[in-house]
């Protein structure tokens, strides 16, 4: 009786083993793939910000081409607009050619 006892409790304590064993596995194999979707993520958004590193880098180019200063455009509108008009605002170290 004793023997049958020992023998039920080593069975369920097996069984337990087992399931602890499998959902160890099952985590595990959670995490990998959490590992892995983290690391795609990261690819992508660093994909994302060169492309936005490079199109800042263009817009950047188009408004030196043009003589257009970098300044904040809110910053912009909050200067005096009388101020504005004045060529040197727009483009430093400009002097206007006398008409002819």
């Amino acid at each position: 009786r004793e023997l049958r006892r020992m023998a039920q409790m080593r069975e369920q304590y097996e069984r337990q083993l087992q399931t602890k064993a499998d959902e160890v596995v099952d985590v595990q194999g959670r995490m990998h793939q959490l590992e892995i979707e983290t690391a795609q993520v990261r690819a992508s958004w660093e994909i994302e910000r060169m492309g936005l590193i490079r199109q800042v880098s263009h817009y950047r180019n188009v408004l030196e081409r043009y003589c257009i200063p970098f300044e904040d455009p809110r910053e912009f509108m909050h200067h005096d607009h009388s101020a504005a008009k004045n060529s040197q605002s727009y483009f430093p170290g400009f002097e206007p050619s006398v008409p002819s």
